[in-house]
């Protein structure tokens, strides 16, 4: 397994997956995380420094309070860079 996505918040059951444990885990494992945070962005703190998820998936009309429709994406500094690299172009300032 080389990557593991997973759900932050499950808004209809209210469960809230220990993010900081799965994370660390998976990166034990030498294993990527990509993890949905609709529900819990800007409502729970979510590390985004080293120790966070390598990619963060949300939405601007939940805890935001931004408007409908608009999507991002966070991504590592170290992941971005990697990639740049293994194209042939690294153009991160």
């Amino acid at each position: 397994m080389t990557h593991l996505c997973l759900v932050h918040c499950e808004t209809t059951t209210g469960i809230v997956n220990p993010l900081e444990q799965i994370v660390e885990e998976a990166r034990r494992r030498g294993v990527q995380t990509i993890v949905g945070c609709m529900s819990s962005f800007g409502a729970i703190n979510i590390d985004l420094n080293g120790d966070g998820p390598d990619v963060l998936v949300t939405s601007s009309n939940k805890c935001i309070e931004g408007p409908p429709g608009v999507a991002f994406v966070i991504a590592s500094r170290v992941l971005l860079e990697n990639a740049a690299r293994s194209r042939g172009h690294l153009c991160l300032t």
